[in-house]
């Protein structure tokens, strides 16, 4: 796709394109003087000399109008029907965007379209307006703040910048870390998921093979028969379910199961490029967290992360994938000692321009070091530490077995960061 300043016989073009899309989809909301204020708007020639205006091409077709005025109001943004959903208009306005030298961009929104520009990160700034028989909706997209992104999770959905969103831990092992052996029986891993539920949870990650150091690999078909049975009955309390493994057999289960989200500790990187086939076939978001088998570094931490998941993000583009599904996760602990973690903890904000973030240091082995060794069940506090650090660095979500303290750090840290 192109985009490109259009003048002349193009603006005509894009002119024409407005007035038919919005009498497909928009005219509706208008009465006829409402409509015949719009249609004025758009023959009036000198106003359009004024504006800066936008078309989008695919192969040589326009697709996609966008004008701003003055660089920071939008006055027109529409695309063609039949290329609607496609994320044309998302391209339209981020390139408006990155050009506008304002700290804000505003649009006066037809009422039924309000929730798209709530997904691109506009917020509704005055009530609903009737000016020149035209009803509108004023809204502002302000560029310091977190942009809101609604991500698809097949029949369900996430939003993602609004708070922090809590994950809750369902280690269905026996060689845990932190907790296994306890939701080792379905019964068991359901009554643990319906409580961290209730307790505020808004994604519960499903593993059915420790990953802590020195942990037994088991089988793909020991791995299924853990994970599948527990997530079919998870997903009847209507949660939403990550599965959490590098397995595209066992991933491939878990889907048809009716998991939601990939939780993956090698990036789509640990086979040939089955993984990320799978993501694409059932469009799946993806939690890509960074790894490597040692904890040498021989160049900055940071660089070595974001090379890493460069190549996650070569990975699901060669097939397909949209970048702005794959959420990053630091991989604290893994492949880092104490000091590497705390420095990556210390830059999270580094790794914000690549994507969103999610954060999972719940109970790890290097706040136990920090508080005197203190055992795993007692690191909710030393964890809630981490949680606040994180919202501070812009992370969005957190990965945890103590939801109540860390549902309730993320609201306190959330009033204040986020709002």
């Amino acid at each position: 796709m192109e985009i490109k300043k259009i003048t002349g016989l193009e603006l005509n073009k894009g002119l024409n394109l407005v007035w038919e899309v919005f009498l497909q989809c928009e005219a509706f909301e208008y009465n006829r003087d409402g409509v015949r204020e719009f249609r004025k708007f758009l023959d009036n020639k000198e106003l359009f000399r004024i504006f800066n205006t936008y078309g989008a091409y695919i192969k040589n077709e326009l697709v996609g109008v966008i004008s701003i005025q003055d660089q920071q109001h939008i006055c027109l943004l529409f695309v063609k029907k039949e290329y609607q959903n496609s994320g044309i208009g998302k391209s339209l306005f981020e390139y408006v965007m990155k050009n506008s030298p304002h700290k804000e961009i505003t649009i006066n929104s037809a009422i039924s379209s309000v929730n798209i520009f709530k997904k691109l990160g506009f917020s509704v700034t005055d009530t609903e307006q009737f000016i020149n028989e035209i009803k509108f909706i004023p809204m502002t997209f302000n560029k310091d703040r977190k942009l809101i992104q609604i991500l698809k999770c097949r029949n369900k959905e996430i939003e993602l910048g609004r708070r922090t969103l809590i994950m809750g831990i369902l280690n269905v092992t026996p060689d845990s870390f932190s907790d296994g052996g306890q939701h080792q029986s379905v019964s068991e891993a359901v009554k643990h998921a319906k409580k961290m539920l209730e307790e505020g949870a808004d994604i519960i990650d499903i593993g059915g093979e420790s990953t802590r150091p020195g942990h037994t690999k088991i089988t793909d078909e020991e791995e299924i028969e853990r994970v599948v049975p527990v997530i079919k009955e998870v997903a009847k309390l209507g949660a939403i379910i990550s599965i959490d493994t590098y397995k595209y057999t066992v991933a491939k289960a878990a889907f048809e199961a009716g998991a939601h989200i990939l939780n993956d500790i090698w990036g789509l990187q640990y086979d040939n490029g089955e993984m990320a086939a799978l993501v694409k076939e059932y469009d799946i978001p993806v939690i890509a967290m960074h790894n490597q088998n040692d904890k040498e570094y021989k160049e900055d931490i940071i660089l070595s992360m974001k090379k890493f998941f460069k190549k996650t993000f070569d990975i699901a583009n060669k097939y397909g994938i949209d970048k702005d599904t794959i959420i990053l996760d630091p991989g604290i602990g893994f492949g880092k000692g104490i000091d590497e973690n705390l420095e990556v903890l210390s830059r999270l904000q580094e790794l914000r321009s690549m994507g969103r973030i999610l954060l999972g240091c719940s109970r790890k082995r290097f706040i136990g070091t920090i508080l005197n060794d203190i055992p795993p069940q007692k690191r909710a506090i030393g964890t809630v530490a981490t949680t606040v650090c994180g919202i501070e660095r812009g992370v969005d979500i957190v990965r945890v077995h103590d939801i109540v303290e860390n549902k309730q750090a993320a609201m306190i840290a959330d009033k204040i960061i986020r709002s």
